[in-house]
């Protein structure tokens, strides 16, 4: 057992018995946790995909001009030769 799992779970236990007030107790934490599981539910499914689709160049990859581009300026900015930087 590594010695900070130890110390949260004591911190945690003196939260528990109100000798801390810098934490949350276990019963206040299994409230948010159910409060906030309920304000998902009720937010209606997640759509991961519908951030990306309004952003039309996260879903492309770069064209080989700009990514030489960059490569280049990383290279010069860190002082990468180029033999280092074939695998």
């Amino acid at each position: 057992m590594h010695k900070e799992d130890l110390r949260g779970w004591v911190r945690q236990a003196e939260a528990d018995r109100g000798e801390r007030d810098d934490r949350l107790t276990t019963v206040e934490q299994d409230e948010l946790r159910q409060l906030r599981k309920e304000a998902a539910e009720l937010s209606g499914p997640r759509q991961p995909h519908a951030q990306t689709a309004r952003i039309p160049w996260a879903r492309r990859r770069p064209s080989r001009p700009s990514y030489l581009k960059h490569h280049a300026q990383f290279s010069r900015r860190f002082q990468v030769s180029s033999e280092s930087s074939k695998v």
